[in-house]
């Protein structure tokens, strides 16, 4: 039986044993092929994934008896390692240059706008979400006069398409009140795209992808990521990738004493846990201002 007679969630993982037939595929090929990714830039994050996919796929093939043993068993997970998280920090510093206050999130921001980025940089700040579920919003998800949007898909690129899938968990299909700054520049964006779209000749309806390119073009996820990190580096912020804005809006949220919960439900986390272990950093500034509070409600006591 050829390898692609078991099916994959991942077309690109059949493709890399294309001339190996199931009952021949060795440990060897496997180990190969997952050196191979990695000398071509994949991130060791989708290799586990393929890893995991592709053992799955093996111990049902056992079950069917299409083959004798699982190679699998004798290859070495490939190890995921941790990326630290870097928020940007929201405590005003005194900038020398230009003489005033502000915070690393004023000075992103300020750098941002006037690009094509700058919404979309605003919104991730703003709510938390992830750049593919940003990507896959459209207008129709966003309720500007009671300022939430509801996120129901996001975008996946492959073999250079986009495709749109929904939440991977029922966690992931939300809600998000949005900041009242966030709902009148989404406002205001929507308006500006209706000047743009008479310009360049494209129409904005509801069903229309909420961040675009001025002359109508999708924004790619690629191009999103190469754009941030051009203006992260102009401020020598070179370590901060836009997934840390997802955690900027978790780690600040934490430190104005939003509920942990509040946080997990906003971010799409399934369980709680997921949320306390990724920002186990800012516990202990909560845990000291809790103690402050509870010497307070003692005091008021006496």
């Amino acid at each position: 039986a050829p390898l692609s007679s078991i099916s994959f969630d991942r077309s690109s993982l059949i493709r890399r044993f294309p001339m190996v037939k199931i009952n021949k595929l060795a440990p060897e090929h496997i180990n190969k092929t997952w050196g191979r990714m990695l000398k071509e830039g994949h991130s060791a994050t989708l290799i586990e994934h393929c890893h995991l996919r592709l053992s799955k796929a093996l111990n049902y093939a056992l079950k069917r008896n299409l083959i004798a043993s699982n190679p699998i068993r004798f290859v070495t997970k490939p190890k995921v390692e941790t990326i630290e998280i870097r928020p940007l920090s929201s405590e005003q510093e005194w900038d020398q240059e230009k003489q005033r206050w502000a915070s690393e999130i004023d000075r992103v921001l300020e750098v941002a706008e006037g690009t094509e980025y700058y919404s979309f940089i605003h919104t991730a700040l703003h709510t938390g979400m992830r750049r593919n579920e940003l990507l896959g919003l459209w207008w129709k998800d966003i309720n500007l006069d009671e300022a939430v949007l509801h996120l129901n898909r996001s975008i996946h690129r492959t073999g250079g398409k986009t495709l749109y899938q929904p939440p991977k968990t029922k966690a992931g299909r939300r809600a998000i009140d949005l900041t009242p700054s966030s709902a009148i520049m989404l406002r205001e964006l929507k308006e500006k795209q209706k000047m743009n779209g008479l310009f360049y000749g494209y129409k904005v309806t509801e069903n229309s992808p909420v961040f675009i390119r001025t002359t109508g073009e999708p924004l790619l996820p690629t191009t999103v990521t190469h754009g941030f990190k051009k203006i992260v580096r102009k401020l020598g912020l070179d370590s901060v990738r836009f997934h840390d804005l997802r955690h900027t809006h978790a780690t600040v949220m934490l430190l104005q004493g939003v509920h942990p919960k509040v946080v997990q439900e906003r971010l799409g986390h399934a369980k709680i846990s997921t949320t306390m272990d990724l920002y186990s950093h800012v516990m202990p500034s909560m845990q000291k201002d809790a103690v402050k509070r509870f010497e307070i409600a003692l005091e008021t006591h006496k």
